[in-house]
């Protein structure tokens, strides 16, 4: 029959098909075999496996131990298996069950108290009493399985004692059931020896007579027996049951069985399952790899163990696996040890910096050489002997010298030098300034030798008053007296005690106590001098006395006469050797002595306080120099001197590791299986700046080079897991991405401070390495698997989802973070850079928090964690506070550190150093050509250093677009000057003939025989043959003057031509015309070309050619915008007593004039014209016909410049003024307000709205011109009125003015006009305030500063825009804006464009030529009369009425009723029966252009020397007077009706400092010297209003006015009489001063002259206004300094479409904690802790040391509230 087979080749048990269907190779069902092929064979073999066996018993194990997984390791025949169970059974030492256990009572001399361990056992009582005698006593007995006592034993404590096993670190509780019974005390308890010693546990004094139960827990600290005592104490009478030890807790334990040696090893032992953390779910993943098991369960983190390392850390079953650590001791083992993450360093390095210069010690220091060995020097000796300079030494001498002060002029100091040290020596330069530190040049280079005698401090000492005495004993009374002890004295000059040569005396030494004064050593002493009883007067002399007895030696230090209170203050005076040449007194050594005087005549008074005595050399730094190199010669003493200062500072010459790249360190652990840590986060930059210098020449920042020398990276051990066993430390650069290793430490050596001082680095990481932020291990998996010796994890969990645990719930819920920040800004007030968040940008602030092995959550922020710092903190050191409000944290976070994003993008920093004017308003930057690729067009660059100063306005406009940016020298910069011929006029040497250049003119001739003997007598030809790229200019410049040199612009030559006819001429023509900078080499300032020019005046020649230059190599050029801000900080400034030559422009240069209000709480109108005060000023005829204004050189009362309506009376013409002033005045009652005194008020806060307020306005800024349409005003407006010319039009000028007046109101800046109900004075039912007002020039002598208040008025709209219509509220945002006005933009704004900090300005009448610098400037925009409010009394009280009102009278609608004029009265008002007024006016009081001007109060950077505000009717203080002799003058006075003259033979005088000067426009003739002896003052006096000069005749005409307004018809008295212009003759001398400015204006003297008929052709003389110039400077380029040595720093604005969102770290990890062990990561040593809301603790404290038990120490001492103030619960911690 067939024969059916099958064989099992493929090993493989298939139960999922029916038996008919399994495959050949396969079966059904198998027990115990093992089917064994070999490859791709049908043949194998079946073998029986064996069966399980019991090894042996494990006692260690519970019983109800459960086995969680297993592994066989078949390599090495062991198995390993996985087990859970309880640590220990629950042990019950008192049951029911223990009537049978035995019960012990011992007598006391069978019981030792203290040798329990063999009289107390397991699971047997020992009752026992606490009491001498028969333990019988104790009362106790077990009953029915309760411990029962009565009170047998007279209130001794009894006790039921046994043993009970426990292990080490486990925490049992303990509970006992108990009831009270009898007896006092009701009190049991527990006591027990844990291992750390007694305890007390479970204590209970219940005394409800019912069970109750007692539970308590404790730790065991140790494994083994643990004796155990039920106590019944004192005499309690009662029952205890069920006493039980127990635990809940579980231990876990691997286990390995070894086949080969049959045997069981306990692998790790974890007795509270707190390390392993198994629970009842099996092991799900378990693989080994070589000697490493890991074992994965889906609940806990993945871990790993070494075998046999934890096998031999095992001692057994029941004892807890431990690790050792790098310094060889067993510890417990963690989590930590076990897991396959492993932690990494949390925080960056600590890093210790060594300096090439410590910037807390002084690295240079200064000396002295002399011009002889008899003045002072600190050169002590030499190797060739006594030395005053270094003209004898030599490479290889010595020296040794005084270090006299630090580079901040300190005497104290500690120098960062010693033995060995390199050192350079360079002088100052011939101006006394110090050279640029750190040097880089030197004039010896030498090191510190081991000299003895070196020294490297230095500092002083303040000497003790010890004593003090008043005038000698021989004198019985003195005028001295102690206000306050030993500090405080006065001198009464009144006292009746009080004499000449009265003394005071302050020792510092009376024999025994204090210090002496010796002659050889260096004092400063200093004093103060103050008033008593109010005055400060008289003589006082000051002694400084030595140590010599007998006879003493002392010096004096002042003799002060004359004293008055401006003299109280502080001296101080430094008294050196060889200064105590005086002998005199006997009583006085080691003292400073005060001697009261009279050689004025006067007694001193006063106070003398404070004195201090400081010995400046008490320790002197003093060392030797041995001599190295010397460059060259050593400079010595300049002529004219006697001593130079050199600087010697530290020579760095060594390499420096970090010098030229910006380097970070980091490190990682090494664990003992060969696993490294992910990085440490890297340290900031190893870099710190010195100070700003820039090198100009090499075109980079000296600051900038790293003053780090070497560094330390220190306590690498802190925070360190204890199974790291090495360290690598690691380094990076910020340009590469690669990290190196520098070198490893072994941890078992136990250094962990690692010292780099060289570059060397062992090799590089791997890329993988990189950005390992954290080990990328999942928190949990269920499934494990090796894959090319990999371990790989799967179905596993990688993040945490963001919970928080809520105590209220008992639940997790979401989490959200609340941020808060704020800035925080302070100054910087030390030399170096700090680190600071960057200004002008927007940063947003998160906060990732971290498990403990370093896996992150993303950067969590919130809206409120944004911040904006504003650019004006760009100078400040500022800081980002973050707070922290959420509710908890993240369940699984143990750490957390903030990051920082910056919103804006990269910026660029770029230092410029040169400039060029652009001459369209702008100005080309020259930056180095490797800045090139930071800007763009159109990008904008922030100015945020200036030249030569570290300082910016930035509260001001310093944004600037770049217009354009060439990458070459624009062609115009290029072009460079050539000289070709300067030369000099005067009158001896005529250089300018007749025709001289004037302002408006463009011709001009001079001499040609000043140049036909001379190469250029050829020039006319030169200039014909020049090239394409060349031009010629011409340059006018005045060498004489006393401090700049004052020069003309530049003009292009347009022609040269030389006359043929006798005297041969050069006649030069220029394209355009001359400006007004000409003016001031004229003699005169006529506009023609008799205008002659001044001696002195040099005519320079020069061409220009456009020339390739090496300064314009290596930079690309980019233009800006020139504005105040570039001027004040950029633009180059003349300096006093300098030979920068500087340029004026017509265009900023202005007449001032003067405005004063009158003395008056009623009226605000201008003081200064008219003969008397207040409404007596007699513009517009006031106070002289008011009524009828009539009579006025025969006009019939017509006056034809009146503004009015189309509605006058016929035969009229225009209307008179009667009638105009009418219509105002009524205008004035109803729509406007001008009401402040009301005490007089007849009409309630109406009656002082004065007609004469508004015409003082007007007349001042308009003259005699009426129109209030800025259209028609506009054909009115003159740049300069003519007095003469324009006396009968309706012609005004615009005017600058000092400032005194009062005035109105004040617009916000940022208001501009406004008329609506807030401005300009909200609506209101109250009167106004008074009128406010100003001061037109204050002088501050304390700080030699000056204020001035320089306005502009009067205001109108632009021309285009008009008046205001009856639009509610009205607008106008244009209406101040001088620069872009249209109507005065052509004429002011050049002018207003200076008037910023920064822009240098001088009077250009000032005869010093002071150059003033403006240092601030802010804008007021000032109502002057009427603010438009309505009154009190007005119902309603809204400024809607007067608006609507008074814009209505604009627009010629004069439709108002009468009933706006009830209760309202004038003189000779002109109205009908009715009321209607007849003549109709467009007079507005406050929409006019007289009521409006803008002031700028300009502070200066010195006080006003020549100050032409000042009282009129006196000479300037410091002005010109020019005196001029009656045999030069030779005058012969005129009159003919208003025209008063002197014709002279010359206008030039002598001053009175002896140089020649010229009579000026202006000038005041104010005395004569009658017949050349007898002086006479002139009463009324004249001023110079023309000059001119007759070349036939050769005469000066001099045309004169009367100066003062307040002169009776404005006229100089007619015919000759003492006193009178008409008395001078040709034999008088003549004298003209400089007066202060009258107060009046171009316009209101002209109105004054037309009303009181003056003027050349008039009846009397007249008056004119008396203004000064002020001339901007501008420095002339050619003569700017190229190279500066602090040159501007420009920033590139960021750019806001930054491509990546970038956080960056910005803290340390901080812990999550309260545990004293950490809170060195909580508090970190360093940090700043302050007091919220009070100074208890002192600024700027910091923590310097946390301790492991949580004290914290702190830098300053705190003031802590005394214990007696505080509650109990805190004075017990005092106590």
């Amino acid at each position: 029959m067939p024969e059916i087979k099958h064989n099992f080749t493929t090993g493989k048990m298939n139960k999922d098909l029916d038996e008919r269907l399994v495959q050949n190779g396969e079966y059904r069902h198998a027990v115990n075999i093992q089917v064994s092929t070999s490859d791709e064979s049908d043949v194998g073999s079946v073998q029986n496996i064996l069966g399980n066996k019991i090894v042996e018993s494990l006692s260690y194990l519970p019983a109800n131990t459960t086995c969680l997984g297993s592994i066989a390791d078949e390599k090495n025949d062991k198995i390993y298996w996985f087990t859970l169970g309880d640590t220990l059974d629950a042990t019950d030492l008192v049951n029911g069950d223990y009537e049978d256990a035995t019960t012990t009572t011992y007598d006391q001399t069978d019981w030792n108290n203290n040798g329990e361990t063999g009289t107390v056992v397991q699971d047997e009582w020992a009752l026992v009493a606490d009491l001498s005698g028969n333990q019988l006593g104790h009362g106790m007995s077990i009953v029915g399985g309760v411990l029962k006592r009565d009170n047998t034993n007279n209130g001794s404590n009894s006790s039921a004692r046994q043993k009970v096993d426990v292990i080490n670190g486990v925490e049992y509780t303990v509970s006992y059931d108990r009831k009270y019974i009898a007896g006092s005390s009701s009190q049991t308890n527990i006591f027990m020896d844990t291992g750390d010693g007694n305890v007390t546990l479970a204590d209970s004094n219940e005394t409800s007579g019912q069970f109750v139960t007692v539970t308590d827990t404790f730790t065991a600290t140790f494994t083994g027996e643990m004796f155990f005592r039920m106590y019944f104490i004192g005499d309690m009478e009662g029952e205890i049951d069920n006493v039980t030890i127990s635990t809940s807790s579980k231990t876990s334990r691997i286990l390995e069985y070894d086949k080969v040696n049959d045997e069981i090893n306990p692998v790790f032992v974890d007795i509270d399952n707190s390390v392993l953390k198994f629970s009842d779910s099996k092991i799900t993943g378990i693989n080994i790899i070589n000697d490493l098991l890991f074992f994965t369960d889906g609940i806990n983190e993945p871990k790993k163990i070494n075998i046999q390392r934890s096998k031999e850390n095992t001692v057994d079953g029941n004892s807890l696996t431990t690790v050792k650590d790098y310094s060889g001791l067993d510890v417990p083992a963690k989590e930590e040890h076990i897991t396959v993450v492993k932690k990494a360093p949390l925080n960056a390095p600590k890093i210790q910096y060594n300096y090439f210069r410590d910037p807390n010690l002084a690295n240079t220091g200064y000396i002295n050489i002399s011009n002889n060995i008899t003045n002072p020097h600190t050169l002590l000796n030499s190797s060739k002997g006594i030395i005053y300079d270094f003209g004898n030494l030599k490479v290889g001498d010595t020296f040794q010298t005084i270090i006299e002060t630090d580079v901040n002029f300190s005497n104290n100091f500690n120098l960062s030098w010693q033995e060995g040290t390199n050192v350079i020596l360079k002088a100052f330069d011939d101006n006394g300034n110090p050279p640029s530190i750190p040097l880089q040049k030197y004039d010896l280079k030498g090191f510190i030798t081991k000299w003895e005698h070196n020294e490297f401090s230095n500092f002083d000492e303040l000497f003790d008053i010890v004593d003090t005495v008043l005038s000698p004993s021989s004198q019985t009374g003195t005028g001295w007296a102690i206000v306050t002890q030993n500090q405080e004295y006065s001198f009464d000059s009144s006292s009746s005690d009080a004499a000449d040569n009265q003394k005071l005396a302050f020792r510092t030494y009376d024999g025994v106590n204090g210090k002496e004064i010796f002659d050889n050593k260096k004092y400063e002493i200093s004093f103060e001098l103050a008033e008593f009883n109010s005055s400060l007067a008289g003589d006082l002399k000051v002694f400084f006395f030595d140590n010599t007895t007998g006879t003493n030696e002392y010096t004096i230090l002042n003799e002060f006469t004359s004293l008055s209170n401006t003299d109280a203050g502080v001296y101080t005076y430094t008294v050196d050797g060889n200064q105590y040449t005086n002998v005199n007194f006997t009583n006085y050594a080691n003292s400073l002595v005060f001697e009261s005087n009279n050689a004025s005549g006067t007694l001193f008074n006063g106070i003398v306080k404070n004195p201090s005595i400081t010995r400046v050399d008490s320790q002197l730094a003093k060392v030797e120099i041995e001599i190295t190199s010397i460059p060259g010669t050593p400079p010595i003493v300049p002529s004219g001197s006697t001593s130079l200062s050199y600087a010697i500072d530290i020579y760095e010459d060594f390499d420096n590791v970090f010098s030229d790249k910006f380097s970070r360190i980091a490190y990682r652990y090494k664990y003992e299986d060969g696993e490294y840590s992910f990085f440490s986060p890297f340290t900031n930059a190893i870099f710190s700046p010195g100070t700003f210098k820039y090198n100009p020449v090499e075109g980079y920042n000296l600051g900038m080079e790293n003053t780090i020398k070497d560094i330390v990276v220190k306590n690498l051990d802190n925070s360190m897991p204890s199974d790291v066993v090495a360290i690598d430390i690691l380094y990076k650069e910020d340009d590469s991405p690669a990290v190196y290793l520098i070198d490893t430490l072994k941890t078992s050596e136990g250094i962990f401070d690692y010292k780099i001082e060289t570059n060397t680095v062992k090799n590089i990481l791997p890329e993988n390495q990189l950005l390992r932020s954290f080990d990328n291990v999942p928190i949990k998996a269920k499934a494990q698997e090796v894959i090319g010796n990999r371990i790989v994890y799967g179905n596993y969990q990688q993040n945490y989802d963001l919970k928080k645990y809520n105590p209220s719930t008992g639940q997790n819920e979401d989490f959200k973070i609340d941020l808060e920040t704020k800035i925080s800004s302070k100054e910087n007030t030390s030399n170096f850079g700090l680190p600071s968040v960057k200004s002008s940008r927007d940063y947003q602030v998160g906060v990732v928090y971290s498990d403990e092995y370093g896996r992150q959550t993303p950067v969590l922020s919130n809206s409120s964690a944004t911040e904006e710092v504003q650019l004006l903190s760009a100078r400040e050191q500022n800081s980002i506070h973050v707070k922290i409000n959420s509710d908890g944290h993240p369940v699984n976070a143990k750490y957390f550190k903030f990051y920082i994003k910056d919103i804006s993008g990269d910026y660029f920093n770029l230092a410029m150093d040169r400039w060029y004017d652009a001459e369209d308003g702008n100005v080309w930057l020259a930056f180095p050509s490797s800045d090139r690729n930071k800007v763009d067009i159109n990008d904008y660059l922030v100015l945020k250093k200036g030249i030569e100063t570290n300082k910016v306005d930035l509260t001001t406009k310093n944004k600037y677009k770049i217009i354009d940016i060439q990458n070459e020298a624009p062609r115009f910069i290029k072009a460079t000057s050539m000289l070709i011929s300067q030369k000099r006029h005067s009158a001896v040497n005529s250089l300018f003939t007749s025709e001289a250049p004037f302002k408006t003119g463009n011709s001009f001739s001079v001499n040609y025989s000043r140049y036909n003997n001379s190469a250029l007598s050829e020039l006319v030809e030169l200039f014909n043959s020049r090239s394409t790229d060349e031009d010629f200019f011409i340059r006018f410049a005045q060498t004489n003057s006393t401090t700049a040199q004052a020069s003309s612009n530049k003009y292009k030559i347009f022609n040269i031509e030389k006359t043929t006819s006798s005297p041969v001429k050069l006649n030069f023509s220029v394209e355009g015309s001359f400006g007004s900078d000409v003016e001031q080499f004229n003699i005169s300032q006529v506009q023609d070309h008799t205008a002659g020019i001044i001696d002195g005046t040099n005519f320079i020649i020069f061409k220009e050619k456009i020339e390739n230059s090496a300064k314009f190599e290596g930079r690309f050029f980019v233009k800006i915008l020139r504005d105040e801000h570039y001027n004040q900080f950029i633009t180059s400034t003349i300096e006093d007593n300098t030979e920068i030559n500087y340029t004026t422009n017509e265009a900023t240069n202005k007449k001032v004039y003067f405005l004063e209000s009158v003395t008056s709480n009623v009226l605000n109108v201008p003081a200064h014209h008219g003969n008397g005060t207040g409404a007596a000023q007699e513009f517009w005829g006031l106070n002289t016909n008011y009524d009828s204004y009539t009579d006025y050189n025969g006009s019939n009362g017509i006056y034809p410049f009146l503004d009015d309506s189309t509605t006058e009376p016929p035969g009229n013409g225009n209307g008179d003024l009667e009638a105009y002033f009418q219509s105002q005045f009524r205008v004035i009652m109803a729509y406007g307000d001008i009401d402040y005194d009301l005490s007089s008020s007849g009409l309630t806060n109406y009656s002082q709205k004065t007609n004469a307020n508004i015409l003082g306005a007007r007349a001042y800024f308009r003259g005699l011109n009426t129109a209030v349409d800025p259209d028609a005003a506009s054909g009115d407006r003159v740049e300069a009125l003519h007095l003469e010319n324009d006396r009968a039009n309706s012609k005004f000028e615009d005017v600058w003015y000092f400032n005194s007046s009062k005035f109105s109101y004040t617009y916000p800046y940022y208001t501009g006009f406004e008329v609506s109900e807030d401005y300009p004075i909200p609506n209101s039912d109250t009167v106004h305030d008074p009128w406010d007002t100003r001061t037109a020039v204050t002088n501050f002598s304390s700080s030699n500063t000056a204020i001035l208040n320089l306005s502009f008025g009067g205001i109108e709209p632009q021309v285009t825009d008009g008046w205001a219509d009856t639009t509610w509220p009205y607008y106008d945002a244009k209406f101040f804006d001088l620069v872009n006005h249209t109507t005065f933009r052509p004429t002011q704004s050049a002018f207003i464009n200076k008037i910023s900090a920064g822009s240098q300005f001088r009077f250009k009448e000032d005869p010093g030529g002071e150059i003033y610098t403006i240092t601030d400037v802010q804008v007021h925009y000032l109502i002057n009369v009427d603010n438009l409010c309505e009154g009190a009394n007005q119902a309603p009280p809204n400024n809607i009425n007067h608006h609507t009102r008074q814009a209505s009278l604009i627009q010629n609608d004069f439709g108002y009723g009468v009933s706006d004029l009830v209760g309202y009265t004038a003189p000779n008002t002109r109205v009908t029966a009715g009321g209607t007024p007849v003549y109709n006016f467009r007079t507005p009081t406050f929409y006019q252009a007289p009521n409006f001007q803008v002031n700028y109060k300009i502070t200066l950077n010195k006080e006003l020397t020549w100050n032409p505000v000042g009282t009129p009717g006196s000479a300037i203080t410091g002005g010109l007077e020019v005196d001029i002799s009656a045999s030069n003058a030779n005058a012969v006075y005129a009159q003919t009706g208003g025209l008063v003259t002197l014709t002279l033979d010359t206008i030039t005088g002598s001053t009175s400092g002896g140089t020649d000067a010229n009579i000026e426009v202006g000038m005041v003739l104010d005395q004569y010297r009658d017949g050349g002896s007898t002086l006479r003052d002139i009463t009324i006096k004249p001023i110079v209003t023309e000059i001119t000069f007759d070349p036939t005749s050769s005469k000066h005409t001099i045309k004169l006015r009367c100066y003062s307004g307040d002169v009776a018809n404005g006229n100089l008295p007619t015919g000759a009489g003492t006193g009178k212009v008409g008395d001078i003759t040709s034999s008088d001398d003549l004298i003209f001063k400089q007066y202060y400015m009258n107060g009046m204006s171009p316009n209101s003297a002209k109105n004054l002259n037309w009303f009181r008929v003056g003027g050349e052709s008039m009846i009397n003389t007249g008056v004119m206004a008396l203004g000064y110039t002020i001339e901007f400077l501008n420095v002339d380029e050619e003569e700017s300094p190229e190279l500066p040595s602090s040159p501007a720093i420009w920033e590139t604005e960021p750019k806001k479409d930054k491509q990546l969102n970038i956080y960056y770290e910005a803290s340390d990890y901080y812990t999550i904690s309260e545990e004293t062990a950490n809170l060195e990561n909580l508090i970190p040593v360093g940090s700043i802790i302050e007091h919220i809301n009070s100074n208890a603790i002192p600024i700027n404290t910091t923590i310097t040391n946390v301790s492991s038990s949580g004290v914290i120490t702190l830098s300053n001492d705190v003031a802590v509230e005394p214990p007696g103030l505080q509650p109990s619960f805190i004075t017990d911690r005092f106590n």
